[in-house]
């Protein structure tokens, strides 16, 4: 191979590793954005996963207010009139027994 076809051959090298070059850093910079949107999903399961706790815990706190309140009118009802009265009859929801 003779001086100019190396040089050419050499300048053509030395292009095609540019192109590389850039192509890898631009891989490389989609690699970083993935990364923090990768983060960033997870920071919002995180509070996802708070909230759902949270509601859990405002659900269990509900259904322990309403078993109270169940408990508390069963045991008013369960108690006799006083003399010389009628408890009035109770009032039922619709559809329910």
């Amino acid at each position: 191979m003779d001086q100019d076809a190396l040089a050419a051959r050499v300048a053509d090298l030395e292009a095609q590793v540019a192109v590389l070059q850039s192509g890898g850093i631009a891989f490389a910079q989609m690699v970083e954005d993935l990364a923090k949107a990768i983060h960033a999903v997870a920071g919002r399961l995180d509070t996802a996963e708070a909230n759902i706790v949270g509601l859990a815990d405002v659900s269990s706190q509900a259904a322990d207010v309403v078993l109270g309140v169940t408990t508390r009118l069963a045991a008013v009802e369960a108690q006799p009139a006083p003399e010389g009265q009628q408890r009035p009859p109770r009032r039922r929801l619709p559809g329910r027994p």
